[in-house]
């Protein structure tokens, strides 16, 4: 989280951000360190719950607290290089589709399937990968849409649930052509897979009614 919450802040040194950390009962260690931050103003707002409100919820009160045109949705657990946020908002306003949200990460494995996959978007004359599921770990889209579209539902899935949501009414998302952030994940802890540790089973279900169970992934 601080290796994650770190980068992000030296990599949008130059742009006029709003930086919201949602904290869902993590360790009073880390609080502190987020507090130090916030009160070096290199964090906007610093909210910590009580308890583990899940991160549907989390993300959620994130937006209430946002006033910019444009929104990002980020895990901790991301590592940002320089321009991956200009790079997703030039691809925000010169979409030729309207519909549309923007990664700087990687397609994962999960959503590598042709049937995922939409015509690449032509931006400057630059064909950009466009599919209909990537990039929940970190979203880029305009406030209005998510307005539009509605927050997150209180699910252990809750990312899946809404990238339904959004797919059912036509948006998809556009990759920046350089990946300009990596996905940890659960490498190198004993959760990798999320197949041990785990007592509840975990299956996502596309719009298109195929199932994958995460567990034995």
């Amino acid at each position: 989280m601080r290796m994650s919450i770190e980068s992000l802040i030296y990599s949008l040194k130059s742009l006029p951000c709003e930086l919201i950390v949602i904290d869902n009962g993590n360790s009073l260690d880390d609080s502190k360190y987020l507090l130090r931050l916030t009160q070096e103003k290199k964090i906007t707002h610093y909210l910590r719950n009580e308890g583990n409100l899940w991160f549907g919820n989390a993300r959620n009160q994130g937006y209430a607290l946002c006033t910019g045109e444009y929104l990002c949705f980020t895990d901790n657990d991301i590592l940002f290089e320089d321009t991956w946020l200009e790079r997703c908002l030039y691809i925000l306003k010169h979409s030729p589709r309207d519909k549309v949200f923007a990664t700087p990460l990687d397609i994962d494995n999960a959503h590598r399937q042709k049937k995922y996959y939409e015509e690449p978007t032509i931006i400057d004359g630059k064909r950009h990968i466009t599919n209909k599921f990537s990039g929940s770990n970190c979203w880029v889209m305009k406030t209005s849409d998510f307005k539009l579209l509605g927050g997150f539902a209180n699910h252990r899935i809750a990312g899946t649930k809404w990238s339904q949501q959004y797919e059912r009414k036509g948006y998809a998302v556009i990759s920046t052509r350089q990946i300009k952030a990596r996905h940890l994940g659960l490498k190198h802890t004993p959760f990798v897979g999320y197949n041990k540790g785990i007592d509840c089973p975990m299956v996502k279900t596309f719009t298109n009614g195929q199932t994958l169970n995460i567990n034995s992934e």
